[in-house]
């Protein structure tokens, strides 16, 4: 084994003295390098995805913005009215059909309440919506998740680029208020269910395209959405949980006893689980702090109750950092795909395969489905597949 001090370059090559005493030279492959960030030196991400540039930048172009000239002295009084003004953000939201509870066009049978609220506002209104950013000591703060422009962008060349159908967005930041103003740039044709009356913060996002699937919600909490997922072309049919496991290990025992009320509900079907689940399932899966039996006792026998299992995964095996350096630095594996023996019985070739970090808080996931065990075969169909995502 060969230790690296946290920060400095991989050696590309080290020298030894073998079992004849004679000095020796050897390359070092390797199979897989976390990706350091040449601005702040951080690992997980890249110089263009780095959050410390972007607020340097987004700095600097409001010191360009000010800019003050000297004007002459008016001698004439006058007076100066100022305008009031005001925007209304309106969604045009096109109901569609909902027959055997199948959810399309924001429709909701569990009567969630996602339509667009209309903001009015004019120079007297002294509210200010978090979600947009807000004054800081006289300082606009940056948009955060998905109510910046860019990372609109940005997730859809990331969901035109995988090809999928189905997925999965975990803490978007996006105030009920703003929904109706940013849903419409990331994916305005698409379907989604969202836990917003579960809470208002709308921990988790489920969106499909309604020429790929219909869906029937059969639960819908703070910490999970659950339904049943009907594929249209393959007419391949499952039961899938999104789940957003709470901080609070006391409140992520209601989503372990939710998980077993599905395990009653999914009996014969295929059943995949996927999400962050704030929790870690083995004593192998943190670094930097200790880990106790006792954080992993719950989670294992709700897994155990269920009868689910780890899908095959590849990829990083820690999915999150809290990116600080050295003595600091903590990695853990919280996010996961847990499938049933249903599940592994008609899709013995699933991977669940994670990326990395990128410009996302966690490592994305995606779910393929393979028609055999060949890492170089195609999925069975790749709008089959699900997609965990999660902050930005």
């Amino acid at each position: 084994m060969v230790e690296v001090k946290f920060g400095d370059d991989l050696p590309e090559q080290i020298e030894f003295e073998n079992e004849n005493g004679v000095l020796t030279s050897q390359m070092i492959k390797y199979e897989w390098r976390p990706i350091k960030c040449d601005e702040c030196g951080g690992v997980g991400h890249d110089g263009e995805a780095c959050r410390m540039k972007k607020e340097e930048v987004q700095k600097e172009r409001k010191k360009l913005k000010i800019k003050k000239v000297w004007v002459v002295k008016a001698t004439v009084p006058h007076k100066v009215q100022t305008a009031k003004t005001s925007q209304e953000a309106q969604m045009g939201m096109q109901e569609g059909e909902v027959t055997c509870g199948v959810i399309d066009h924001l429709l909701n049978p569990l009567n969630i309440e996602i339509a667009a609220k209309v903001i009015e506002v004019n120079d007297m209104t002294k509210e200010k919506n978090v979600s947009d950013g807000q004054m800081e000591n006289g300082n606009e703060r940056a948009p955060q998740g998905l109510n910046s422009p860019w990372k609109h962008f940005h997730l859809r060349k990331f969901i035109q680029s995988q090809n999928v159908g189905l997925f999965g967005y975990l803490e978007t930041r996006v105030k009920t208020g703003n929904f109706a103003k940013v849903y419409p740039r990331i994916c305005p044709n698409w379907s989604i269910v969202t836990s917003y009356s579960a809470f208002p913060g709308g921990r988790i996002w489920l969106v499909w395209s309604p020429s790929c699937f219909t869906v029937d919600v059969r639960m819908l909490t703070e910490q999970m959405i659950y339904g049943v997922m009907n594929h249209k072309a393959s007419g391949v049919q499952f039961c899938l949980s999104m789940v957003y496991g709470h901080n609070d290990k006391e409140k992520r025992s209601e989503l372990w006893n939710d998980l077993i009320k599905c395990s009653r509900d999914v009996m014969n079907t295929q059943w995949v689980v996927m999400g962050d689940f704030n929790n870690i399932l083995n004593l192998n899966e943190r670094i930097g702090q200790p880990v106790l039996f006792s954080e992993i006792e719950r989670f294992r026998n709700c897994v155990d109750s269920c009868g689910l299992g780890d899908a095959k995964m590849t990829g990083p095996f820690y999915t999150w950092s809290n990116k600080q350096q050295e003595d600091d630095y903590v990695t853990t594996k919280i996010d996961r795909v847990l499938v049933n023996g249903q599940w592994e019985l008609c899709y013995p070739y699933t991977e669940a395969a994670f990326l990395l970090e990128g410009c996302y808080d966690h490592c994305p996931c995606i779910v393929k489905i393979h028609k055999e065990l060949n890492k170089r075969a195609k999925p069975l169909d790749s709008s089959i597949c699900g997609v965990i995502l999660k902050g930005f």
